[in-house]
């Protein structure tokens, strides 16, 4: 074993001695001196030189150069004057190079006479100012990205924000919503847009037209369901109410209870109708979602929610038909954007990605009732329940209840192709 070590070590020496000879061995220690400079060269001084990007030389530049051993260590210095309005990137070897390959700070091995060139670049003024509803400025937004996820914007008394526009003034419809991300190119303008809720129909009792062939219509729901049920007997006086809808509803649920409870519940309902083991027609309009997303932890959990939503519905939906059941499932309707209140655990992205995941999974077996844009394209009020008259954000003035009311009857009845779904929005609710 003693004489294997001997024969290693001697081959290990001769190798030393022959590196040093070619100078490979300070190659192999990070000096690249493949260029075929011998070890005589570390006698010689080598320029290291600094020009602009265009190759030109001045006193600036000047003062960065310097004479140095083959071998030896600079440090790579910054960028000198820079004009306003550009930015240094640091330096390439190539005259008009774009690519800074040498950084500031950086360590370089001189090994033979070397003319480094400035690159510098013009500064990224991508910016996107937002004005308020009247034109006035609420904030400017550098975007060296030239991506921006949209913010939201605090409501003004009376008012709902809706989203952003490319004109100012606008009161409903907006181009983008909070939460959308959006490029920006140059500088570029985006206004508030604001829904004055006194401006909000008052829809009254021969607004609402019920659909002929069903005996009943059932909404299943949460709080925003119970919202529903509370405007409408405040109004329209329980029997009244009662005569023609019927609610299965819970504050402040989320899937679990339509699992263990809600469904329990809307099967009981639908048996009162049930005439000599006959099933009455029956529409079935689920509302429920708002309080899964809460606290959305990045894309998978809403896929989680999505998948586990989907399973169920599809599941029930099955026993509902052979009960002689339409099925119907409302959007989850927008939140205001202001960040009050409960809004703040929720996003808007993730309701439109709800709405959007949703749908795509029910497929036929449900007729989507698509309010949230309704509401979008016409605006919508948002109160608490509690009738303290606290914007939440997340349930409705009586007025927008209504307006989601007339427009489920209505979308109910065109699918019983009573008129084109357009007629809806035209003629209905006063938009």
């Amino acid at each position: 074993m003693k004489k294997e070590m001997k024969q290693i070590l001697w081959v290990v020496a001769l190798l030393v001695i022959l590196m040093t000879a070619t100078g490979h061995l300070v190659s192999a220690a990070g000096f690249d001196w493949s260029d075929g400079t011998s070890r005589n060269a570390c006698k010689k001084m080598y320029s290291v030189s600094f020009r602009s990007g265009r190759g030109v030389s001045s006193a600036v530049y000047e003062k960065l150069g310097k004479k140095q051993k083959f071998g030896s260590m600079i440090t790579i210095p910054k960028v000198p004057q820079v004009p306003a309005g550009y930015q240094a990137e640091g330096w390439s070897l190539k005259k008009g190079g774009t690519e800074a390959r040498y950084k500031p700070g950086k360590k370089y091995f001189v090994r033979r006479n070397v003319t480094f060139y400035a690159v510098i670049k013009k500064k990224n003024n991508l910016k996107l100012i937002l004005h308020r509803n009247d034109g006035g400025i609420y904030k400017i937004i550098r975007v060296p990205s030239g991506k921006l996820k949209l913010p939201v914007m605090a409501n003004e008394e009376n008012s709902t924000f809706l989203g952003w526009s490319t004109r100012a003034g606008q009161k409903t419809s907006p181009r983008y919503e909070a939460g959308q991300v959006i490029t920006v190119s140059g500088t570029m303008h985006l206004y508030a847009v604001r829904f004055w809720r006194y401006q909000e129909p008052n829809l009254v009792r021969n607004s609402f037209h019920y659909p002929e062939n069903y005996e009943r219509i059932i909404f299943v729901g949460d709080s925003r369901t119970y919202g529903l049920q509370k405007v409408l007997y405040e109004q329209f006086g329980e029997e009244y109410v009662d005569s023609h809808v019927s609610f299965v509803c819970c504050s402040n649920t989320e899937l679990d209870w339509l699992k263990l409870t809600g469904a329990q519940a809307l099967l009981k309902e639908i048996e009162k109708y049930r005439k000599n083991e006959k099933y009455a027609k029956i529409a079935v309009v689920f509302n429920h979602g708002v309080n899964d997303l809460r606290d959305i932890k990045g894309k998978q959990d809403l896929n989680d929610k999505l998948s586990q939503y989907g399973s169920y519905m599809k599941k029930l939906g099955t026993e509902l038909s052979m009960k002689n059941c339409s099925l119907y499932y409302m959007s989850v309707n927008p939140i205001n954007g202001g960040e009050r209140g409960s809004t703040r655990n929720r996003k808007c992205e993730n309701i439109r990605a709800f709405n959007s995941g949703l749908a795509s999974k029910l497929g036929s077996q449900y007729h989507y009732i698509d309010v949230y844009s309704y509401l979008m394209r016409t605006g919508y009020g948002t109160v608490s329940n509690t009738g303290d008259g606290t914007d939440d954000g997340v349930h409705y003035t009586p007025g927008t209840y209504k307006r989601i009311f007339a427009f489920c009857l209505a979308y109910i009845r065109k699918t019983e192709n009573y008129f084109d779904i357009e007629e809806i929005h035209r003629t209905d609710f006063g938009d």
